[in-house]
């Protein structure tokens, strides 16, 4: 059995999966308490072609499977040497890229792990912030401290200001285009792009930015480029450039619509060509533009677990996930009007005593119904046991007198319900 991390140590005794989908249907929530999350601070989001989605977090990576299956990476368990994830890049291959605080770059394919490090690489720090591939097949990485490191042919390559002639130290996002150039956004020389021989510099002194420290850059296919500005005023934090024409324009003032959206984090179009934006401010939230309206999503007044939200992602069946320092929420629009298809909350159900020595009692609504099947978890998502009842009856003991002391999760599936419970064992 792997062996759990020390952090899971601190879970107890659980509510239900789906905070606030009882208020606000379509929404739901997942934090240590109600799911196995190894942290609240969620810093990353990347989805598989598999719809799975990857979750970086402060105490590890975790890969979460379109029917619910968790499974967490972390240092106990795997090549990570560092648990905090700051970014994560996924390519169309099914290829994932992970740049953690301390520990340096790894990827992930198809099961199998590569690591690359000041150990290992011609780098001067292990913090990596960005990652991204050019057409041309160029590894591109960010990093805070040290400018940008390109993977060519079996070559780095080491981009800074001496070479550069820009602040390349701390950079905060990568995006390639179609064309093969990568746009930059960085902590103090504002927005940069590349396309292979040159650099041109987006800044305060030759655009309507009123600071150079670029935290977002997104973009479109319509030949856009999406924005987003930290420390910025509220009324000028996302902008848009038209790759066409050159031209700029500021969102967030009444006129333009967006008023207020403050510090930009992370921005995303989805399918539908929506913008999606992240804003890591206390009371800013969540915002949609459709490229008419700004539509707001603010904790309070929807399934929103924090406003200060670092990440957005659409998986490929329509659902959006927000990154938040509180956890991971989960928002489906097809639920939102009518909830017919996902009960608001899970029926009743009651498991102790937690911690345990020998059994766990189980106490459920007869609303789970017929058929529930229940597994037992290690706090990395492995199953250790599972059991199925037909004509549950509304008790059920487990025997644990077998299983080794530690941290589990017991999962609980009945119908269109699932939920989870922590516990440990003594």
């Amino acid at each position: 059995m792997a062996k759990p991390s020390v952090r899971v140590l601190l879970w107890a005794s659980l509510v239900s999966l789906h905070l606030n989908a009882q208020n606000f249907p379509g929404w739901y929530t997942y934090d240590t308490l109600s799911s196995p999350l190894p942290s609240n601070l969620v810093t990353s989001l990347a989805v598989g072609p598999d719809r799975t989605m990857w979750i970086g977090t402060a105490a590890g990576l975790v890969a979460l499977s379109e029917q619910l299956n968790w499974t967490i990476y972390d240092t106990a368990n795997s090549p990570l040497t560092d648990n905090w994830i700051k970014c994560l890049y996924m390519e169309s291959s099914g290829v994932l890229w992970i740049g953690t605080l301390q520990g340096g770059l790894f990827s992930l394919d198809n099961g199998v792990w590569s690591h690359y490090s000041t150990a290992n690489a011609p780098w001067l720090t292990n913090n990596i912030s960005a990652i991204t591939r050019r057409a041309s097949g160029d590894l591109w990485v960010g990093t805070h401290g040290q400018g940008i490191f390109v993977l060519s042919g079996g070559t780095w390559q080491h981009f800074n200001q001496a070479n550069t002639g820009h602040d390349l130290t701390f950079v905060n996002d990568l995006e390639a285009d179609d064309s093969n150039c990568v746009w930059v956004a960085t902590h103090n020389a504002g927005l940069l792009k590349f396309c292979g021989q040159s650099w041109t510099a987006y800044n305060p002194l030759n655009t309507n930015f009123n600071t150079a420290h670029v935290q977002a850059v997104c973009l479109e296919a319509e030949g856009y480029v999406w924005v987003g500005l930290a420390g910025s005023r509220p009324d000028s934090a996302l902008h848009r450039l038209d790759r066409s024409t050159g031209q700029w324009t500021i969102y967030g003032s009444h006129s333009t619509g967006g008023e207020g959206i403050g510090s930009v984090w992370d921005i995303r179009v989805d399918q539908f060509g929506r913008k999606w934006i992240a804003t890591n401010e206390i009371t800013r939230g969540a915002w949609l533009f459709n490229d008419t309206l700004f539509t707001v999503f603010n904790a309070g007044y929807c399934g929103l677990t924090n406003n200060r939200v670092l990440a957005v992602a659409e998986r490929q069946d329509t659902s959006y996930w927000f990154a938040t320092i509180s956890g991971l929420s989960l928002y489906k629009p097809s639920l939102a009007a009518s909830n017919s298809l996902f009960p608001v909350s899970a029926p009743s159900l009651f498991v102790g005593p937690v911690p345990t020595a020998d059994y766990l009692l189980i106490k459920l609504d007869v609303a789970w119904g017929a058929d529930v099947t229940v597994r037992l978890l290690e706090a990395t998502g492995a199953t250790v046991q599972q059991w199925s009842f037909t004509h549950l009856e509304t008790k059920q003991i487990l025997p644990l007198h077998t299983l080794p002391p530690g941290p589990y999760v017991l999962e609980v599936r009945g119908g269109e319900y699932v939920t989870f419970r922590k516990f440990v064992k003594i």
